[in-house]
């Protein structure tokens, strides 16, 4: 048995200075010291008063698992999250230090902003009823949460605001850095794992989970650096920035009357990106039995991507003018699908379709790739379905099939401006189409459309 000095070695983030053999040993320690005992690889701490406190012990110390350092490093214990939070001061963190199981109808409100380092472990709540693990009251909100695990189980949940793991119940603004923490609702009802309310807050670098709903609702959010996995991965609201979110039955990411950049939708059974009264910069939808990505009366749509096995690869409806540098890849439907006024700079590709189906019969294509691999007579480029745009412009066509027509409208006739464009690999167009430009080039190259 000995107790032994050493010089700066860590365990679980703290120095500790000496090690002791076994617990016969603890006696020999100074007060006011950190060390290591070899019997049981546990770090503890000896305070002033000579009381020996288990840091890292499976029951969490000396008098619970929830601790808040004071300026000198050394930890008071609590048994409850609400005891710690009642304790700590406003810019303080509380840390777990081990795996919490609520009882009964626990719930903690967040009234100041204190941060929470939950090292890893998870706090579980397993009542019945509509409470939730947490909720925020606060008005402005800027506080962490990291490291930390919620989940929700055998809640009641009239809706998908009732037994969530974290709520905001009232509006708010500021941010909440949850870096590293992970939501999960295990309930059968219909709850969120998180939920915003009407906040405008912040939310950064949470993982959501929830079995049979969507996993976050966000009405006016900021969401950055987030992942997202539910029925339907998120129903986002507000600006979504580097998210990635995926839908189990129902739609990856789908985002109304707010703005997404970078962000990733993925569904088997639903869309993968789903985007209505908003503006898309830079996302990607991608699903396996329905569209990848659609486009629903958006004003911009700006460098989207749609990819789908079986279902349209793209498709803009009714969107606003600045539909642009989109691409619909399909690998057994339309490529792209497009009723809205004005498509500029896409591509369209599919391998057993056609490439771009059902177009306005107002609007302009211009500089569009135009791509359908498929060898059969059905593979066209261009099926208006009883309506062609009034102007397509340097535009390239592809097509695998000889047979297949470049332009199609079927029985139609269709009257098209068309200039600039390159066909390679197709047929003529369907003869119902004729030249719409009138005029002719001036001594300069210039034509008037």
């Amino acid at each position: 048995m000995a107790v032994t000095a050493v010089t700066t070695s860590m365990a679980g983030a703290i120095n500790y200075t000496f090690t002791t053999d076994t617990s016969a040993d603890f006696a020999s320690v100074a007060n006011s010291t950190y060390f290591y005992n070899k019997a049981d690889k546990l770090v503890r701490y000896k305070d002033s008063t000579g009381a020996v406190l288990e840091i890292f012990s499976a029951s969490g110390g000396a008098s619970g698992i929830f601790g808040i350092a004071n300026t000198s490093g050394v930890y008071t214990y609590y048994a409850t999250p609400a005891l710690a939070y009642a304790a700590a001061t406003a810019g303080q963190t509380i840390e777990m230090f081990a795996d919490y199981t609520s009882s009964g109808i626990e719930e903690l409100a967040i009234t100041k902003n204190v941060n929470w380092n939950g090292n890893g472990h998870t706090w579980t709540k397993s009542a019945t009823g509509t409470t939730h693990i947490i909720t925020c009251a606060l008005a402005n909100c800027d506080f962490r949460m990291t490291g930390l695990n919620l989940i929700r189980t055998n809640g009641t949940s009239s809706d998908v605001y009732t037994a969530t793991c974290f709520v905001s119940i009232s509006p708010a603004t500021g941010k909440i850095d949850m870096d590293g923490c992970f939501f999960e609702n295990r309930n059968t009802g219909s709850a969120v794992a998180l939920c915003m309310g009407s906040s405008t807050l912040e939310i950064t670098g949470v993982t959501c989970k929830s079995v049979n709903t969507s996993a976050f609702i966000s009405p006016n959010n900021i969401v950055s650096n987030c992942y997202f996995s539910g029925v339907t991965g998120i129903d986002m609201r507000g600006i979504a920035n580097f998210c990635y979110a995926q839908g189990t039955t129902g739609i990856g990411f789908f985002a109304q009357n707010g703005t997404s950049s970078n962000c990733v939708g993925v569904s088997a059974s639903g869309a993968g990106f789903y985007a209505t009264y908003g503006n898309m910069y830079n996302c990607i939808g991608r699903s396996t039995t329905e569209s990848g990505f659609v486009a629903n009366q958006c004003n911009d749509v700006i460098d989207c991507v749609g990819i789908s096995t079986s279902g349209y690869g793209f498709y803009a409806n009714a969107c606003g003018k600045n539909v642009t540098g989109n691409t619909g890849i399909s690998s057994s439907s339309y490529g792209f699908r497009f009723q809205t006024p004005h498509c500029f700079n896409q591509t369209a590709i599919t391998t057993s379709g056609i490439a771009i189906f059902d177009t306005a019969s107002s609007g302009k294509l211009y500089n569009a790739s135009i791509i359908s691999s498929w060898n059969n007579a059905g593979g066209y480029g261009i099926n208006g379905n009883g309506s062609l745009p009034v102007s397509i412009i340097n535009c390239q066509f592809q097509l695998a099939n000889s047979s297949a027509p470049y332009i199609y409208v079927g029985g139609t006739a269709a009257v098209i401006k068309m200039r600039g464009n390159t066909y390679e690999g197709g047929a003529a167009f369907n003869a119902n189409i004729t030249q719409g430009i009138v005029n002719t080039e001036d001594n300069q190259g210039n034509i008037y459309l």
